[in-house]
């Protein structure tokens, strides 16, 4: 099809839609990143993610990447931004600069241009730069996707929203995604642009409570010498509970969930949310009893076996892992700690040795701990909360 689309931002969701996209429309992937750009225009993922990657270098992809936006923003049919918006600890709120910089960008080179946003952004953002900019065709989507399978959950989406600003521009994203998808029937929900805001916050929050609640429960069932197992699988069993996101982990992490909790607890304000904000520290709290769990077991080299959370992901931002690790440095100075992550060259903390080579790290550690079962770790030496062997 001749519909060119833009994508500003090439990181997890862009690249992800962008890939998904160029199977049926023109894209262009704006991104300052020159890596990112070359490695896309040679057909190459810098993501892992083996069916982005299988994509790139296998399908007929109408896809070209640049670093000049003058190249990538004239004369698209509908312009998405998929920029990162850190949460800002000082302004208790998303740093939103990127995706204002690329609206004004957009607008200096097509004043007539339909803006879809996916960055993750405050509720309320979508409505004040429209007023700001007096452009009324810019909307809002949220994206629901995992590392490392974001491809699929583009082509299997649970639900597409989209805020409905009356510009045509909510019902021309509608069409694209029902080209693309796999879903026979997919729920299309169009609601206000806060709305569309909120249910993403909201989403994220209720994922990251599930962990939290599950997590809790391996505490209880460790500490009255209790199978978690059993315990979860009588849970879960019920349909009304369900048996996503209840196998135990060191913690939530990562990009999406904990900064999406710190938005929604600040866009609460005076609002009563006890339960949410009991959230945080839960996941705090369960950092600190496995650490007291493992350093109940005696042995004084530990090491970390990758800081990620999930198989396959090279994500270890906000880290559960490094969370522990932090721990356990606070809690004994008698250990030896050290660290297999070879995606790294300088230890993340002070005391911790960054180790290589997975052999000799496999050899110097009495205790290997790991979110995620791997079988390269001997289960002698395996320490890991992990009942199902999948992530979440």
């Amino acid at each position: 099809m001749n519909t060119k689309i833009s994508i500003v931002g090439a990181g997890y969701v862009g690249t992800s839609l962008g890939v998904l996209i160029s199977s049926k429309y023109n894209v262009t992937l704006y991104d300052l990143d020159k890596n990112k750009v070359d490695l896309i225009n040679n057909k190459q993922s810098h993501l892992e993610e083996q069916d982005i990657t299988d994509w790139l270098a296998k399908k007929k992809l109408s896809i070209s990447a640049t670093t000049k936006p003058e190249e990538a923003l004239k004369g698209a049919d509908l312009y998405i931004i998929c920029t990162p918006t850190n949460f800002d600890s000082k302004t208790n709120s998303f740093n939103t600069e990127s995706v204002t910089e690329s609206i004004k960008k957009i607008l200096k080179i097509n004043k007539k241009a339909k803006i879809l946003i996916k960055s993750t952004i405050p509720i309320g953002y979508t409505q004040q730069i429209i007023k700001k900019t007096k452009h009324k065709a810019i909307a809002f989507s949220p994206e629901f996707l995992r590392e490392g399978s974001s491809l699929q959950d583009n082509l299997y989406p649970a639900r597409i929203i989209i805020s409905d600003n009356h510009m045509g521009l909510a019902n021309l994203f509608a069409k694209i995604m029902q080209n693309l998808i796999l879903v026979k029937k997919p729920e299309i929900i169009f609601m206000a642009p806060s709305e569309a805001e909120t249910v993403k916050l909201f989403s994220n929050t209720y994922l990251a409570m599930r962990v939290s609640f599950f997590n809790e429960l391996d505490n209880f069932a460790l500490s009255r010498d209790l199978n978690p197992k059993n315990l979860i699988d009588g849970i879960s069993s019920d349909p009304r509970i369900g048996k996503q996101y209840n196998n135990p982990s060191f913690g939530f992490g990562g990009y999406c969930l904990p900064k999406d909790l710190k938005q929604l607890n600040s866009n609460f304000g005076d609002i009563p949310h006890s339960l949410i904000a009991s959230i945080d520290r839960s996941n705090k709290a369960r950092a600190e009893f496995i650490a007291n769990d493992i350093l109940a077991k005696k042995v004084k080299k530990i090491g970390f076996y990758r800081l990620a959370m999930k198989k396959d992901s090279d994500n270890f931002r906000a880290s559960s892992v490094l969370m522990l690790m932090k721990a356990i440095l606070k809690s004994s100075n008698k250990c030896q700690i050290f660290l297999f992550e070879p995606s790294i060259s300088k230890t993340p903390l002070k005391n911790v040795s960054l180790i290589h080579h997975f052999n000799e790290f496999h050899k110097k550690s009495e205790l290997i701990i790991c979110n995620r079962e791997d079988k390269k770790i001997s289960k002698k030496k395996m320490y890991t909360r992990d009942i199902y062997n999948r992530d979440l």
